[in-house]
């Protein structure tokens, strides 16, 4: 089992529809979220806090940025509902997760269902080892799954799924 809590980000794609264009310049709003991620048993859990951030490019010098940030969550994710996992990057990781069903990573302001968590370099491969821990988890289920299938079949027991 991979217990060692890994640190993640994400940045949330359309957070929140806050651009605001006036005559003094213009503000825009956006949310990411940052924290450990981990392997319990059949679950993983993600805990992390949402930051929101606010631009304001109304001055000449620059941009004031204003954080607000959120109370700690926590997401448990059966692996069960889980359909892949992929690390890729070069500098930094970036572990993908797609959840077989669209509302696990609402949380994390995700409405695809996929879930792309950035790592940062120095913890990549420990983030590498928990995504191959649980891609063979993954596996072991749905073997598990067509092993219970073959015995069904070979008892002459019906199968509801077919």
């Amino acid at each position: 089992m991979f217990r060692k809590p890994i640190p993640f980000k994400v940045k949330a794609r359309h957070p929140r529809e806050d651009e605001i264009m006036s005559m003094t310049g213009l503000m825009s709003a956006e949310r990411a979220f940052a924290g450990l991620m981990r392997m319990e048993g059949d679950e993983l859990v993600l805990q992390f806090r949402a930051h929101d951030y606010t631009l304001d490019m109304t001055s000449l010098g620059g941009m004031k940025q204003e954080t607000d940030t959120s109370e700690a969550h926590e997401i448990r994710v059966p692996l069960s509902q889980l359909g892949a996992v992929e690390m890729k990057g070069w500098w930094r990781g970036k572990l993908t997760l797609t959840s077989l069903d669209l509302t696990t990573f609402e949380a994390l302001g995700v409405t695809d269902g996929r879930l792309v968590l950035t790592v940062a370099r120095k913890v990549k491969p420990d983030a590498t080892d928990l995504a191959t821990a649980l891609a063979f988890r993954i596996s072991d289920m749905e073997l598990a799954g067509i092993d219970e299938d073959i015995r069904r079949i070979e008892s002459g027991e019906s199968d509801p799924s077919i």
